[in-house]
């Protein structure tokens, strides 16, 4: 879902009752509707599952290119999230051990870029 000069990115989630579409997608990008559309519809393995899409409150002006689509809205929700970090005081290098018999080799891709 890319265009010249904007970026747009959007993850997928499988499940048992559902497909969970999260986008993240730059405001100046065109044809949003028809892109969304398309990957909606060419989705592999949908099997009929209802598709959701995780808006959140800054992306509001996806909300009349959704209901374009013909989606409903649902209740608005609060997400609380709570970091959780451990302090590690003595860092240490930890060596890497290559089991027998085993060789690594070493990748020679030093950049990919996706198409626009």
């Amino acid at each position: 879902m890319c265009n010249e000069g904007a970026k747009c990115y959007v993850s997928v989630s499988h499940g048992v009752y559902g497909i969970v579409l999260t986008p993240l997608i730059h405001p100046e990008a065109t044809d949003v509707s028809e892109k969304l559309s398309a990957l909606i519809s060419n989705l592999p393995d949908r099997r009929n599952r209802p598709i959701y899409i995780c808006v959140r409150s800054y992306q509001a002006w996806l909300e009349p290119v959704l209901a374009d689509l013909g989606a409903k809205a649902a209740e608005r929700q609060a997400v609380m999230v709570k970091h959780l970090v451990h302090m590690v005081k003595d860092a240490a290098l930890a060596r890497a051990t290559q089991p027998a018999g085993v060789s690594v080799q070493p990748s020679r891709v030093s950049k990919v870029e996706g198409k626009k």
